[in-house]
C-alpha cells in the first residue's frame, strides 16, 4: 500500500506541478530559469522513470516542479548507492506538496524485491538519511531468531519474518548477536499444527519469550500454531493473513 500511494503522489506532483503554485505561476518560473536548464541533460534512470510516467524526456519540456521532483530522485538514488555500493531502482515518490508531510524516495535494491525490499531516502540537514539497513537486515535476524528457538521444538516445522522498525546498525551484520539491545520492530513465529500438541507449543512459546528477553531483541511477537497443512502455504507476502483465527490453533502474543 506504501508503495502504491508513493507512485500515486509522484504521479501527481509530475503531471500537475502543484506545490501550492498555480500553473500560471509555475509557468513564470520556468521562463526565469529556462537559461539555466538548458545545460542540464537528464541521466537514463530519469528518463526512465519519466517515460513511465507518460511525461517528456525533455528536461526542457518539463514543469518547474516536475525538474525538481526529477532531480531530488536521481540525487537521493545516487546518495544511497554510494553509501552502500550498489544499486537502486526508483520506487515512488512524495515531494513537498498540500498534505503531504516532508519528501521521501522510496527505493529497493536492483537485485531485491520490489515489494518486500523497499526503503525510504528523504532529506536531512544538508544531506539525506534512509532506512535501508532495517529492511536489508531483516533476513539475518529472522534466521537468528529461528536457529535459537528450534531447539525448543527440535522435530517441528517453524517459520519466522520479522519487519524491522529501527536500528542503530550502520552495515547489515553478519551474526544475529549484533540486533541485541539496539534493534526493534515485530515479528511473526508460525508453528506446524501437524507435530506440534498445545502443551508442547505453550512450552514453545515461553521458551521464545525468555529468549528474546534474555538477549534483548526488541520485537512486538505473535506466534501462531498452525492447523495441519498449513505451514506450507505460508510464504513473506501472506503470512499475515494466517493470523486469522480460522488458519490457526492457539496464539501467543508478548
Amino acid at each position: 500500500m506504501k508503495k502504491i500511494t508513493a507512485i500515486l503522489l509522484m504521479i501527481l506532483i509530475l503531471t500537475t506541478g502543484v506545490y501550492g503554485c498555480s500553473m500560471n505561476n509555475d509557468e513564470n518560473v520556468n521562463e526565469t530559469t529556462s537559461a539555466a536548464s538548458e545545460e542540464t541533460e537528464l541521466t537514463e534512470r530519469q528518463k526512465s522513470i519519466l517515460a513511465e510516467l507518460g511525461l517528456s524526456t525533455e528536461y526542457d519540456d518539463l514543469t518547474y516542479t516536475q525538474k525538481e521532483a526529477i532531480t531530488a530522485i536521481e540525487e537521493m538514488l545516487t546518495y544511497a548507492e554510494d553509501k552502500y555500493g550498489q544499486t537502486f531502482c526508483y520506487a515512488g515518490y512524495a515531494g513537498l506538496s498540500p498534505g503531504v508531510h516532508g519528501e521521501y524516495l522510496y527505493a529497493y535494491p536492483e537485485d531485491g524485491d520490489p515489494e518486500l525490499d523497499i526503503f525510504t531516502i528523504s532529506p536531512s540537514g544538508d544531506g539525506y538519511k534512509d532506512d535501508y539497513i532495517a529492511v536489508a537486515s531483516r533476513y539475518v535476524y529472522a534466521e537468528y531468531v529461528l536457529e535459537n528457538i528450534q531447539e525448543f521444538l527440535p522435530d517441528t516445522e517453524i517459520v519466522v519474518y520479522v519487519a524491522i522498525a529501527y536500528t542503530s546498525l550502520e552495515a547489515v551484520p553478519e551474526s544475529g548477536e549484533a540486533f541485541e539491545g539496539n534493534t526493534g520492530g515485530s515479528m511473526c513465529i508460525y508453528v506446524d499444527g501437524a507435530a506440534c500438541t498445545q502443551e508442547e507449543f505453550a512450552e514453545f512459546a515461553g521458551g521464545c519469550k525468555a529468549f528474546l528477553e534474555e538477549h534483548e531483541l526488541l520485537c512486538s511477537t505473535s506466534i501462531a500454531l498452525l492447523k495441519e497443512g498449513l505451514i506450507q502455504d505460508i510464504t513473506e507476502y501472506n503470512h499475515s493473513d494466517y493470523l486469522s483465527e480460522e488458519y490457526y490453533i492457539a496464539r501467543e502474543y508478548f
